[in-house]
């Protein structure tokens, strides 16, 4: 594509217009906007396919042909609304529009591409249609509304009896509310209840309000009304869901930018059904807790990781490892590019290291390679300087390359690693500077051509924008056309509206030939519509009552019969989506036919007589909602699992409920006293808790303070977080609040804080070693014998090998994170690797017993070697760490079913029930008086896991305290179907 072209595609994808570029002459889509597919209904990437391939329903309408014609012939194409079948949903909907296809030329006036515009206006031939069908429906109306009037009078009169039937009930309700309203208000998380059907927010604390960016003005009024639209979307979605399935739905994590405030918060936000007593749900509790302390602690390790891994890039140094045996070799970003080759390509020894070697330095290096692969010879160093040439760019680059060749016990080769440093600057300082001017003389002359492309984009700009200007123009006119038609319609339809507001009454209309319903607001309400005011007649009938349904269909046939045509006027119930009865409703209607007898349409209206007949039925529902509101504060406490409590301060009787009761650990239901919860409060916190209580008394604040208790029962501490205050004048004894178990928060702090100091002093120790071994060197090195140095640059050497493993045990964590870890798929025998890993402890690991138990022949598996034996070394190594010395470790293999299993037990203390549940967490390190600490950062098992997870494996570990533990990991059979 020429440059030209390029540039008006960006200047089109900001026009506000649907517009696409066919670059060819088979019709490929070169660019189109967003506005362009949504006309054409797609989501999917549309470039460099053709037009015909993508739309074969085009192609049947012949707009393929008519590009083509276009592209020949050089003639620009216009239509006016054109009626177009669409593909949505999978089915062919007509839709209407004005387009235009514009072909551009080149000089030689040759078509290089085609300007496809369009706007759709279905809406404007609908308005037509419904001017004509509205003036036709607005004359039976008319004559229908004084019948209407009589029996609105009748029902009125009525009405006034049922009212005073209410107000009882009405007493007993609030009484109800009001306590739920205490609760929740007191609550330190957000709490919401929503209608499960109107939206409605029923009751919400402010914290519930803040997270919502609404006061309590908002409460008692529906979503749409107080909320944005995107907030609106996503509460119906996901309260439609619980409805629907009846079960509650966790969502963590969500993140909550508020207005006024300069950070993030997050919560983990819950909905729970609640019942009503017909058992379907009638609201939704969204319990919101604010997790935002908990993120930021994960946030802060994970930014610890990130400055690692920028202290490598910062250097400038690109990293290798050559798998010697398997002859494979692996490049990082930084590596490739000063080889030259793409950093998406994998790369091999031959092909990219040894081609990549300058000509006139290749002898030169493989020699010092194989001198380092011989360990009499080298020890393993390797130290060169050589030139590489970029195999994708030809650029020559000089390069200092450091490394280390590992051997097996039989003195072979397996592993080679190191570091490559650019030194081209330094090499071609002299040769740019002499290159200078030529560089700025070609510049100047590339500026030049520049400029004179620059000025011909321009004038194709000019052409453009007076193209749009006309459309735009054309656009503009018959816009005001459609509206002095759309302001007369609005104004016959206000005077209708006006007069049926005033009865209550609803209209609707059936078109016979397509059998949907169109009704208005008060008819759709009458039917317990929300928001469709185009319903299929099926539909219509199926939220009619089943004993009614025959008689209106067969009232309806007769009235759209050419051979009846008798009036319809009819009495039925309607059903809410349950099947429960909904309203009575009384429908008078009249069908209209062409000149053929054939019926065209079929309209009237419809009147609420609920009241009239139902005023039993009514009363009995107020009762039966007093008793749900009682039993939904209950569930609404639990649900939340906050404890609540109530204390009297001349009695000092403290009443709990269960969930109060259970942090505590009281075992009896009976009121407890002040000595009771004193006695298992941590001493160093009472003075606060009194105080704490005694001035939010006086003050009439709210009370929220954290502290530490014991339950005497079990021995463990926990964290609590008390809420409340007092009753004020009514009661000015009683002081009320709630109960959070904040211990897991408290938990993660300590842990985030354990994991910093761990992490700078594993870090510090080598760095300091090495920093030493520096220093001597730095100022000692021209007095000290070769072998006193050769010791010294072998020990920094030790400590430098010992930060890169603290570091690789970091950076797994991030390719897991990120899904980079590379996983090799080759067929393996789990006995040799288990094998292998017996050896290697038998001969290294005097402290302890070792026994391998397996099988005679065992089936292979797939999966990367290296990493399977990562994670046996990882159980044994803990396996050492964590048992007394000389107990016995075994490593078994087992066959079950589909799975190999491999196995270590050790006679360790065993692992507690609660640990064993987030023993894989990452950083989570077992700490209790049967387990002291030990260095290590917790990521060992979690790396394992996920080693094991990305094979189709499972992990895991089973024990009981005092009888050891064993962990596991199973790993599918390989199969050749």
């Amino acid at each position: 594509m020429n440059i030209t072209l390029t540039s008006l595609l960006d200047a089109f994808i900001h026009l506000p217009h649907a517009v696409a570029v066919y670059d060819s002459k088979d019709l490929n889509i070169a660019f189109v906007n967003t506005e362009m597919l949504q006309i054409w209904n797609r989501s999917d990437n549309l470039i460099d396919r053709n037009f015909g391939d993508v739309f074969p329903e085009h192609v049947e309408q012949g707009f393929d042909g008519l590009l083509r014609n276009v592209w020949i012939t050089g003639e620009t194409f216009n239509a006016q609304e054109t009626r177009a079948e669409i593909v949505i949903d999978g089915v062919r909907t007509a839709r209407y529009f004005d387009f235009q296809y514009l072909a551009l030329k080149n000089e030689s006036g040759n078509t290089y591409a085609i300007l496809h515009t369009a706007k759709e206006v279905s809406d404007r031939m609908l308005a037509w249609k419904t001017v004509q069908e509205r003036e036709a429906s607005e004359a039976a109306i008319n004559e229908e509304l004084m019948a209407s009037n009589e029996e609105l009078i009748s029902t009125t009169e009525e009405l006034g009896a049922t009212l005073e039937k209410l107000e009882f009930s009405y007493g007993r309700l609030e009484v109800s509310e009001n306590q739920l309203k205490q609760i929740i208000q007191t609550a330190p998380i957000g709490l919401g209840v929503i209608h499960a059907k109107t939206k409605n927010i029923q009751s919400a604390n402010d914290h519930f309000l803040k997270l919502l960016e609404i006061d309590q003005r908002g409460v008692g009024r529906p979503f749409p009304t107080v909320l944005s639209e995107d907030k609106v979307a996503l509460f119906n979605r996901l309260i439609d869901q619980v409805s629907q399935t009846k079960e509650p739905i966790f969502r963590p994590e969500i993140r909550t930018t508020l207005k006024g405030f300069s950070k993030d918060y997050y919560h983990n936000v819950t909905y729970h059904p609640i019942f009503a007593y017909d058992g379907e749900v009638d609201c939704v509790l969204i319990v919101a807790s604010d997790i935002t302390e908990q993120r930021k602690s994960i946030v802060e390790v994970e930014d610890a990781l990130n400055q690692l891994r920028l202290a490598k890039i910062s250097a400038g140094l690109g990293t290798f490892d050559l798998d010697v045996e398997n002859d494979r070799l692996v490049w990082d970003e930084r590596c490739k590019e000063l080889f030259g080759v793409p950093i998406q390509n994998d790369v091999s020894y031959g092909s990219d290291f040894v081609n990549g070697l300058h000509s006139e330095d290749k002898k030169r290096v493989l020699e010092q390679i194989d001198r380092s692969f011989n360990q009499n010879l080298s020890g393993g160093n390797f130290d060169v300087s050589y030139r590489t040439l970029g195999a994708s760019d030809g650029v020559v680059r000089h390069v200092h390359a450091i490394g280390k060749v590992y051997f097996s016990e039989y003195g072979k080769p397996v592993r080679f690693v190191g570091t490559v440093r650019d030194m081209s600057n330094e090499v071609k300082m002299l040769e740019d500077l002499t290159q200078r001017d030529l560089e700025l003389q070609q510049l100047n002359e590339e500026l030049a051509t520049t400029n004179e492309e620059l000025m011909s984009i321009n004038e194709e700009y000019q052409v453009t924008n007076e193209m749009l200007l006309t459309a735009q123009i054309t656009s503009q006119q018959l816009n005001e056309s459609l509206k002095r038609a759309y302001d007369q319609l609005l104004e016959s339809e206000d005077r209708l509206n006006l007069a049926i507001q005033s009865a209550y009454i609803g209209t609707w209309k059936l078109d016979v030939e397509e059998s949907k319903v169109y009704w208005d607001d008060r008819t759709r309400e009458l039917y317990g519509f929300t928001d469709d005011e185009v319903v299929a007649y099926k539909d219509v009938l199926k939220y009619m009552h089943e004993a009614d349904r025959p008689s209106v269909e067969l009232a309806i046939d007769k009235a759209i019969s050419p051979e009846f045509r008798e009036d319809y006027d009819v009495t039925f119930r309607t059903i809410d989506r349950a099947g429960n009865l909904f309203r009575w409703i009384h429908a008078k209607g009249k069908s209209y036919f062409d000149e053929q007898g054939n019926p065209t349409f079929f309209s009237g209206i419809v009147l609420d007589i609920t009241d009239a007949m139902l005023q039993k039925e009514r009363t009995d529902a107020f009762h039966n909602l007093v008793s749900q509101k009682e039993r939904k504060l209950q569930l609404i406490v639990d649900s939340a699992k906050v404890g609540t409590y109530t204390f009297n301060y001349l009695t000092k009787e403290i009443q709990f409920n269960d969930h109060s009761q259970n942090l505590f650990g009281f075992t009896s239901a009976k009121k407890k006293h002040e000595p009771d919860v004193i006695e298992n409060t941590v001493a160093t916190y009472l003075p606060l808790l009194k105080k704490g209580m005694a001035s939010a008394t006086a003050e009439g604040l709210l009370y929220d303070e954290v502290f530490q208790i014991l339950d005497k029962p079990s021995g463990e501490s926990k964290w609590l977080r008390f809420m409340g205050s007092s009753a004020g004048e009514a009661d000015p004894n009683m002081f009320y609040g709630v109960i959070i178990d904040v211990t897991a928060q408290k938990i993660d702090e300590k842990r985030k804080t354990d994991f910093l100091g761990i992490a700078s002093h594993e870090l510090r120790s080598p760095l300091t070693a090495l920093t030493g071994y520096l220093q001597i060197l730095e100022y000692k090195w021209p007095t000290m014998q070769p072998d006193r140095i050769a010791a010294i640059v072998r020990s920094a050497e030790h400590q430098t090998t010992r930060m890169r493993a603290l570091i690789d045990g970091f950076l797994d964590i991030s390719h897991v994170e990120e899904g980079e870890l590379h996983l090799n798929n080759d067929l393996i025998d789990l006995q040799d690797v288990v094998h292998d890993v017996y050896e290697t402890f038998i001969d290294t690991v005097k402290d302890h017993v070792f026994q391998l138990r397996t099988l005679e022949h065992m089936p292979l598996v797939r999966g990367d070697r290296g990493k399977i034996e990562q994670v046996i070394v990882n159980f044994v190594n803990n396996a050492i760490k964590y048992t007394p010395s000389n107990t016995k470790i075994t490593l078994i293999l087992e066959l079950a079913e589909q799975d190999v299993i491999v196995r270590v037990e050790d006679e360790g203390p065993g692992i507690s029930e609660d640990n064993q549940t987030r023993l894989f967490d990452k950083f989570y390190r077992i700490h209790s008086a049967n387990s002291p600490l030990i260095s290590g950062f917790g990521i060992g098992l979690y790396i394992s896991k996920e080693i094991v997870r990305m094979h189709g494996g499972e992990i895991g570990v089973t024990s009981v305290q005092g009888q050891g533990a064993t962990f596991w990991f199973s790993l599918p059979i390989y199969s050749v179907d």
